[in-house]
C-alpha cells in the first residue's frame, strides 16, 4: 500500500527509508489511517529486529513516514532461489519471534507477518517490517474484507471463520514463514476458495517428508505453529522461541549468526536444557503393521491377525520404547503400502511387518524392521517350523526387534517378559481365534469370542489373559446392549478377579476393572484407586487413558483434564478412529463445536465407515441448530451400526428438536425396552415426566450412558430440575460430585 525510496537524512549524514502512501490511496480515509496506524504502532516499538521509525510527516498532500534503512533482502526472495539451510531458517524465526514478543508485550499484534515482511542482511539478522495492519490488543476484522486485513496464506483459520485475530494469530502467521523458509514452499496454496478450504480443513505434508536430515522435533513444533484450534497453537510467540532454541542449540556448530541471550523474558541458560511446550518428552515409537496371511487358507487370518497382536503385546513391556496399538495399525493392513506415510501419519521412527504362511502344521514367518522416514531396512529374518514350535518364533522374533532397535537407536531397551500368558499351545490358538472374533466388534464375533476364551480357560485355568477376554466380552455386551449390563457385568468383574487372582499385574485387567466400578458400580472412590493400580504397573496404554478420560474424569465434569488425557491416548494412537473421534466427544462436551467437527473430519478421513465419528458429527451439528446436517450423519451411522440403539435415540432426539415429533415418535417405537434411550427422545419431546420415569428406570438397569448425562449439551437445561438432580445423585454424582486427589498427575506417567 506504500512506495518506498532510499533516500538521505541531510540533517544527521544518515541513510533512511522514505514511504509514501500509494497514489491511489491518498484520498482514501481508510489508507490514511492504515497508514498512520503503521508509524504509531511501530514508532511505540523499540527493538533490535524491529525496523525503527524515525518520523511521520506530509508533504505537499503526500503522507509518508522516515525509517531506519534495513540493509539485506526480503526473506521472500531468499526463499525462492532455494530451501534454506534449517539452522539459518530456525535462527531468523527466533529473531522475529523475539520482535514479535516485544510487540505482543507492548499489546501490538501485527496481522501481517509474513515473508515478504522481514528482510534479512548478510549475517541472517532480520528485521521485521510493515505494522500498517497492526492492531493494539485483541481485534475483530468482521467487518473489513480480506484485502484490508492480511495476506490470506498467512492468515490463522480463525481469520476466516470469525474475524476474530489476537497474538495466536501472528504466532500461526510464523509458523508458516518457518515451513516456508525450510522447504521453499508454502503449506497451503491454490486460489482463494481452495486456499481457504485448504486452511480451515488440510494438512500439510510434514517438514519430514519433504526435506530429509531435519531434527524430528521441528515436525512436532510446525504442527503446534499451524494447529487450527488457538488455544491448542501456542499461547505465547516465546514459547514457540523457546522450543526452536532448544533445536538450535542441539545442533551442530555452524558459522551462522544467532539470536539474542534472551526471548520474551526467559533465559537462553535455561533453554539448553527445556523441554518441548508440549509437555511429553518425544519417546523412541514403533508399529507392528498387520502381518499378511500368505497361506491359501483364509481362515488362517487368525494366525497372521494374532501373531501381530502378541508382538505388539510384547513390545509394550519394553522399557523405553512406545508401541502403537492394534487400533491404529489395523488401519493399514494392506500388501502395498507408502511405509513413509505410515510412518508419518503413526508418528513412529521404525516399522514391523512381515507375513506368515502356514501349510498343514508348518509355519513360515517373515518379519523385517524398517526405518519409517526412508523405508530402508534396518533388519530381516525367516523363521520356519512347527505350529507348536510358534511361541519361540513369538519369543525370537521379540527379541531380535528389540535387539536391532537398540542397536539402531543407541539406547538401552529393557524387555520384561509378557505377563499372563500359557505355556499350553493348544490354548494359547484357541486364544489367538478369539481375540480376532473380538476385534469384529460385533455381535455374533462377541459371542464366538466369549466361546474361544472359554475353551482357552478350560484347557488352561491359569490362563489369566483368557480371563480377561471373556471379561472384555462381557463388558462389551453390556456397554453395547447386546446383553443387560445386569446380567453380564457380574461375570465380567468375576472374570477379572480370576485373572487378577492368577497374575495381580495386568495393567489391562486393572484398566477394564476400573471402568467397570465407575460406569457400573458407580464407586468413583474405588474406581480412582483401580485407575491408580493400573497407572503404577505401567508403560501406559493410550486404552488406559482413554478410559480414565471417558469412565472417570469425564463424569467428574473434570472436562478439560479429559481431553488432555485423551490427546495423550491419541498421541499414542495417532491412527485410532476411535481416540479421534473421542477427543472430538470432549470437544463436544467443552461446547468447543469447531474444534470437534475438524477433529472428526480428520478421523473421518482415515476412517470414512466409522459409525462414532459419523454419530458424534450428528451431536455436534444438532448442538449448532444444524439440523439437516445433523440427520445427515445420524443416518450414516445407522446405515453403519445397523440401527445401534444409542444412535437411535439421538436421532430421536434431534428429529424432535428440529419439530418432526412424527419422526421422533416413530423411533420411540424401534427403541421400546431401552430406557436410555427412550428419556434421550423423551428429552428431545420436552416430556419431563416421562423422560424421568426412563431414566429411573435406567437407573435399575445400571446403564453406563447414565454417567455422562450431567455432562451431556443436551440436559444442560434441566440441571436444577428436582427429579434430574435425583437421578444424578443416585448414581453418586450429585451436586457435581469431584473424588478427592488428583489422578491427573498419575495418567501423565
Amino acid at each position: 500500500m506504500g512506495v518506498v525510496y532510499e533516500a538521505e537524512d541531510l540533517k544527521l549524514g544518515r541513510r533512511v527509508a522514505i514511504k509514501f502512501l500509494s497514489a491511489d490511496r491518498v484520498t482514501s480515509d481508510r489508507g490514511r489511517e492504515r497508514f498512520l496506524r503503521e508509524a504509531r504502532s511501530a514508532a511505540a516499538l523499540n527493538h533490535p529486529n524491529i525496523c525503527t521509525v524515525y518520523e511521520v510527516d506530509e508533504h505537499d498532500g503526500q503522507l509518508f513516514i522516515a525509517m531506519e534503512y534495513c540493509e539485506g533482502m526480503p526473506l521472500r526472495e531468499l526463499i525462492r532461489r532455494g530451501p534454506l539451510d534449517w539452522t539459518v531458517a530456525i535462527s531468523i524465526v527466533i529473531q522475529i519471534a523475539e520482535a514479535l514478543a516485544e510487540a505482543h508485550r507492548r499489546q501490538v499484534i501485527h496481522r501481517d507477518v509474513k515473508s515478504a515482511n522481514i528482510v534479512v542482511d548478510a549475517k541472517n539478522c532480520a528485521r521485521l517490517l510493515d505494522f500498517g495492519l497492526a492492531s493494539v490488543g485483541s481485534t475483530s476484522d468482521s467487518t473489513l474484507t480480506i484485502e484490508h486485513v492480511g495476506t490470506p496464506a498467512y492468515m490463522a483459520p480463525e481469520r476466516f471463520e470469525s474475524g476474530v485475530n489476537d497474538a495466536r494469530g501472528d504466532i500461526w502467521a510464523l509458523g508458516v514463514v518457518l515451513y516456508e523458509a525450510i522447504t521453499g514452499q508454502m503449506p497451503f496454496a491454490g486460489d482463494f476458495a481452495q486456499l481457504t478450504h485448504s486452511i480451515l480443513n488440510g494438512y500439510p505434508p510434514p517438514l519430514s517428508s519433504l526435506r530429509r536430515a531435519l531434527p524430528p522435533e521441528l515436525d512436532d513444533i510446525v504442527d503446534k505453529a499451524l494447529t487450527k484450534e488457538p488455544l491448542e497453537r501456542y499461547q505465547t510467540v516465546a514459547d514457540l522461541a523457546a522450543d526452536l532454541m532448544r533445536i538450535l542449540q542441539t545442533a551442530p556448530q555452524k558459522a551462522t549468526s544467532g539470536p539474542s541471550a534472551s526471548i520474551g523474558g526467559l533465559p537462553s541458560a535455561n533453554l539448553a536444557s527445556a523441554r518441548l511446550s508440549t509437555g511429553k518428552e518425544r519417546v523412541h515409537a514403533v508399529a507392528v503393521l498387520p502381518f499378511l496371511n500368505m497361506s491359501q487358507n483364509a481362515e488362517d487370518e487368525f494366525l497372521s491377525d494374532g501373531l501381530t497382536e502378541e508382538i505388539t503385546n510384547a513390545l509394550t513391556q519394553v522399557r523405553g520404547l512406545q508401541v502403537v496399538s492394534r487400533a491404529s495399525t489395523f488401519q493399514f493392513k494392506s500388501p502395498s503400502l507408502d511405509l513413509r506415510d505410515v510412518g508419518r501419519r503413526l508418528r513412529v521412527g521404525a516399522l514391523v511387518l512381515g507375513s506368515v504362511r502356514r501349510a498343514a502344521e508348518r509355519v513360515r514367518v517373515t518379519a523385517q524392521l524398517v526405518r519409517a522416514s526412508n523405508s530402508y531396512q534396518i533388519w530381516s529374518q525367516r523363521f520356519d517350523c512347527e505350529m507348536r514350535a510358534l511361541f519361540d518364533v513369538e519369543d525370537q522374533l521379540t527379541r531380535a526387534i528389540v535387539e536391532h532397535l537398540r542397536q539402531w537407536l543407541g539406547t538401552d531397551l529393557e524387555l520384561e517378559h509378557p505377563r499372563g500368558g500359557t505355556s499350553n499351545f493348544s490354548a494359547h490358538e484357541i486364544y489367538l481365534r478369539g481375540r480376532y472374533a473380538f476385534n469384529l466388534q460385533t455381535p455374533r464375533g462377541v459371542e464366538d469370542a466369549l466361546s474361544l476364551f472359554r475353551q482357552a480357560v478350560e484347557l488352561a485355568p491359569e490362563y489369566a489373559l483368557a480371563h480377561v477376554g471373556m471379561a472384555d466380552c462381557y463388558a462389551l455386551q453390556g456397554w453395547y446392549g447386546f446383553e443387560s449390563p445386569l446380567k453380564v457385568m457380574p461375570k465380567a468383574k468375576a472374570e477379572l478377579e480370576a485373572a487378577l487372582a492368577i497374575e495381580d499385574g495386568l495393567p489391562s485387567a486393572w484398566c477394564l476393572r476400573a471402568a467397570i466400578t465407575s460406569g457400573f458400580d458407580w464407586n468413583w472412590d474405588g474406581a480412582r484407586e483401580q485407575f491408580l493400580k493400573a497407572f503404577s504397573l505401567g508403560p501406559t496404554t493410550s486404552d488406559l487413558h482413554f478410559h480414565h478420560a471417558l469412565d472417570f474424569l469425564t463424569p467428574l465434569q473434570r472436562l478439560d483434564e479429559a481431553l488432555e488425557e485423551m490427546k495423550v491416548a491419541l498421541e499414542l494412537d495417532p491412527a485410532a478412529p476411535l481416540l479421534g473421534t473421542a477427543v472430538g466427544g470432549c470437544y463436544y462436551r467443552l461446547r468447543r463445536y469447531p474444534a470437534a467437527i475438524r477433529q472428526l473430519q480428520s478421523t473421518l478421513e482415515l476412517a470414512p465407515d466409522f459409525y462414532h465419528a459419523h454419530w458424534t458429527m450428528g451431536r455436534v451439528y444438532e448442538a449448532q441448530g444444524l439440523f439437516p446436517q445433523a440427520i445427515e450423519c445420524f443416518d450414516r451411522a445407522l446405515a453403519l451400526s445397523g440401527n445401534n440403539p444409542a444412535v437411535l435415540a439421538d436421532a430421536g432426539h434431534c428429529r424432535a428438536a428440529m419439530g418432526d415429533a412424527a419422526g421422533a415418535n416413530q423411533i420411540l417405537n424401534q427403541v421400546a425396552g431401552v430406557p436410555l434411550a427412550l428419556a434421550v427422545i423423551r428429552l428431545g419431546l420436552k416430556e419431563t415426566d416421562a423422560m424421568l420415569d426412563h431414566l429411573e428406570a435406567a437407573v435399575k438397569e445400571r446403564a453406563r450412558g447414565l454417567i455422562w448425562l450431567g455432562v451431556d449439551p443436551r440436559f444442560d437445561h434441566i440441571h436444577d430440575d428436582m427429579g434430574f438432580r435425583a437421578v444424578m445423585a443416585s448414581i453418586g454424582l450429585g451436586n457435581s460430585r469431584k473424588v478427592d486427589g488428583d489422578l491427573g498427575s498419575a495418567s501423565l506417567l
